[in-house]
């Protein structure tokens, strides 16, 4: 029961949750803000609105995706995602150095072939004596890119 005094704000909204539906083709094993949400296809996942981060992986493919989101209450967000098949990378260098793909370590040389998403990557090659280089290197989806450097 309400007093005289009390009032009800009618302007607030009345729900603060959203739906977030995933599509992802062909599938894949979705996270939300780091909490694992189970494997597409999934119903429409209820979130507090909000911004969230939305990661897609599918151990079938290079690396995972990575989606801003923006939940509004009451409403539905709908993703459509799809994952791009890797290309080949090669990496001889002479010596020997230390490789990062995209800031992420992937081992030192000699390597082995390295599935790499498609599109364009910055590749860093250390050595304690030698220095560092960069090089960029665009990756073609079913392709086979082959990088020589020497280093000294």
């Amino acid at each position: 029961m309400l007093r005289a005094e009390e009032s009800i704000d009618v302007s607030a909204p009345l729900t603060t949750v959203g739906q977030l539906l995933v599509l992802v083709d062909p599938w894949g094993e979705v996270s939300i803000d780091g909490s694992p949400m189970g494997v597409t296809p999934l119903s429409a996942m209820e979130l507090d609105a909000g911004p969230h981060l939305l990661t897609v992986a599918n151990p079938g493919y290079v690396g995972w995706i990575r989606h801003p989101v923006e939940v509004e209450a009451g409403e539905t967000y709908r993703v459509n995602l799809s994952f791009k098949k890797s290309g080949a990378l090669r990496v001889l260098v002479t010596p020997w150095a230390d490789i990062e793909i995209d800031g992420q370590g992937v081992g030192q040389t000699p390597l082995g072939e390295l599935q790499v998403t498609p599109g364009q990557h910055e590749v860093v090659l250390r050595h304690p004596v030698l220095g560092t280089q960069t090089r960029t290197i665009d990756i073609v989806e079913g392709g086979s890119t082959r990088l020589e450097v020497d280093l000294r």
